[in-house]
């Protein structure tokens, strides 16, 4: 093959490969939002996370931004828990939230996965209508 046809092939390889590496860089809000992460804190025997748990299953069921949420739960309930909640960090980029916050409980954490920001922290103390506006904050910016 001469130097002509090699390039001639690799201009058509970048042609093809261009549009779709093109439409993967444009991104939509839509995509930023999915950054955020809600980080539940849990733990079976933890009365605190009793308390939440309602509280943002309501929120998340009356909040449409609460859909652009990628919600993870780390359990802290065990030893056994907590090493399959350290593999979860790891594979969810969310080793600096567990590193954060360590063995406690109850609270819910939104977190900007794409500039390593903690939005929110929410407990029992809050009630479902400031989750509902810590989710649409945290989606919206």
């Amino acid at each position: 093959m001469n130097i002509a046809t090699f390039f001639a092939l690799l201009l058509s390889a970048f042609t093809l490969i261009a549009p779709h590496a093109q439409a993967e860089d444009t991104m939509t809000n839509k995509d930023i939002a999915k950054d955020i992460a809600g980080v539940y804190f849990y733990a079976d025997w933890c009365g605190t996370c009793k308390l939440l748990e309602p509280r943002v299953e309501k929120a998340r069921a009356e909040e449409e931004a609460a859909k652009d949420i990628d919600f993870i739960t780390f359990d802290m309930t065990d030893s056994t828990s907590i090493a399959r909640t350290r593999k979860m960090a790891q594979a969810e980029n969310l080793d600096s939230v567990l590193q954060k916050y360590g063995a406690a409980t109850g609270f819910l954490v939104l977190y900007d996965r794409g500039n390593g920001e903690t939005l929110h922290v929410l407990t029992s103390k809050d009630s479902s209508e400031k989750i509902q506006k810590a989710f649409k904050d945290a989606v919206e910016g």
